[in-house]
């Protein structure tokens, strides 16, 4: 397995769990899957055949709906835990360029130094920061590359707190990272308080 094609499968991996909160019984439909991935058929057909085999998805035909498995959630949840620790399907970060660019989108997405709990009040705090960022994303000045990062942070965030069964783990991991791409690009004052809104928030 080539390091490319790893990354092609985590990324629909990844995009699934944040489309369907890592619930096997949400689904998400095949032409959907291509039009968030940018994947052309036949790779995308390639990339399903693949992930089902190993049970990390199900496909439905008729219907061309895909599910996450429980088996795909946890693994995924593995990687953004430790993504410097192997999965069976998904390796771990080391010294080769390959697997550094595979590494990029979830790179530092969990720091085990930070915890908190969601309550209610939090959870209030958490959800307009969310609507803040969503609304003001043209207004930060992040590249293209730690944008899409948000972006998915953001999604990741969002499909947790609309499931029925979040992981605990994965809000506090997402909260970080965010919190993370903006002191690297913390420059306008509208960037300072949202960072410094974040940095309450966690404690």
């Amino acid at each position: 397995m080539s390091e490319e094609m790893a990354k092609k499968r985590f990324k629909l991996m990844r995009r699934l769990y944040e489309l369907t909160a890592g619930e096997e019984g949400q689904a998400v439909h095949f032409n959907k899957m291509q039009e968030q991935l940018g994947f052309s058929t036949s790779l995308l057909q390639d990339i399903i055949f693949y992930l089902e085999n190993e049970k990390l998805i199900t496909f439905q035909s008729p219907g061309n709906m895909i599910n996450i498995t429980p088996a795909g959630a946890a693994e995924i949840e593995a990687v953004l835990m430790a993504p410097d620790k192997a999965t069976v399907h998904f390796p771990a970060r080391d010294n080769t360029a390959a697997k550094q660019n595979m590494e990029m989108q979830m790179q530092d997405s969990y720091d085990k130094s930070q915890s908190f709990t969601i309550g209610e009040s939090r959870y209030n705090e958490l959800q307009e920061l969310l609507q803040v960022l969503s609304a003001s994303l043209d207004q930060l000045n992040l590249s293209f590359e730690q944008k899409a990062r948000l972006q998915s942070e953001l999604g990741i965030i969002t499909s947790q707190m609309l499931s029925s069964k979040p992981k605990a783990t994965i809000i506090p991991g997402s909260v970080v990272t965010i919190k993370r791409i903006l002191e690297s690009a913390a420059r306008t004052p509208f960037e300072y308080e949202v960072l410094n809104k974040i940095t309450q928030l966690i404690g």
